[in-house]
């Protein structure tokens, strides 16, 4: 029967259609756990570095007030006046969020490549989509239109 070959033909174009849009996304999942993966390693490296600097920082204030506080006692200052020297790390750290929240503003103003990646997997499954229903259009045998009449021959219908 001719419905059957064509039945076989759709099924196949139709499992054709659904690993042409489904491509794609795969892609771009597998694009996007890739840039994941790189961004982490940045991310840890920079804190990483991060932290080495503020431990050496945090070293050299020590060594300062070591100094200050040797040459207090030295000149015969009493321990309340090495009180008052202690630094605060309040502007290193405001100074720090300032950067961090300069250096995000300027990425921020130009679209990420992830994002454009996204778009064109989104342009792209739906030109192929579009694609596929123009395919179908041609292939299918009623081109979207039914017959008025839909005559049947076999037995259990009431036509025979």
């Amino acid at each position: 029967a001719w419905w059957r070959e064509v039945a076989s033909v759709m099924r196949r174009y139709w499992f054709l259609n659904i690993l042409c849009v489904a491509l794609p996304s795969i892609i771009f999942i597998i694009y996007t756990a890739h840039k994941m993966a790189k961004v982490k390693q940045v991310v840890d490296v920079r804190e990483k570095k991060q932290l080495e600097e503020k431990e050496a920082r945090k070293k050299k204030r020590k060594e300062k007030f070591e100094e200050k506080k040797k040459k207090i006692v030295d000149a015969g200052g009493r321990v309340e006046d090495i009180e008052g020297l202690k630094e605060d790390s309040d502007d290193e750290n405001a100074k720090s969020k300032e950067d961090n929240l300069k250096a995000s503003k300027l990425s921020s103003d130009t679209p990420s490549k992830l994002f454009l990646a996204y778009f064109f997997v989104v342009v792209l499954t739906t030109l192929i989509d579009i694609g596929f229903i123009v395919g179908q259009y041609y292939i299918y045998t009623f081109h979207f239109v039914m017959p008025e009449l839909w005559q049947c021959r076999h037995w259990p219908c009431p036509d025979v």
